[in-house]
């Protein structure tokens, strides 16, 4: 059996961008859009000296954590925004990886640092 990726190797600070534009429909960073997208040179261009080094472990949350509808081309990314934007999802709804704090009920903030 294969272990899951550690998802805590994304970073705490690039967390909340990912949760809000999965549950609430927020839009992303340049960077965080370009991984959604599955685009490789411009994630590369608009990475940071942290994220640089560890894009793989973005592709492997993607893989195992991010719906399908919400990644892969700029059209789904918007047809996601506008759908998320109208009709939040809560928290609950994912399978998050167990080390993010992720509040769980709307009453709750989103995220907790």
């Amino acid at each position: 059996m294969t272990e899951r990726p550690n998802a805590n190797l994304i970073p705490e600070y690039m967390r909340g961008g990912i949760i809000l534009y999965l549950t609430r429909g927020v839009s992303l960073g340049g960077f965080l859009t370009a991984v959604f997208e599955d685009s490789l040179l411009e994630a590369v261009w608009q990475a940071d000296d942290t994220n640089i080094c560890i894009l793989h472990h973005y592709a492997e949350f993607l893989y195992n954590y991010a719906p399908m509808d919400s990644r892969g081309s700029r059209n789904k990314i918007e047809a996601w925004i506008k759908a998320r934007s109208s009709e939040p999802i809560d928290a609950l709804h994912f399978r998050w990886p167990s080390e993010w704090k992720v509040a769980t009920e709307v009453k709750e903030p989103l995220i907790d640092f």
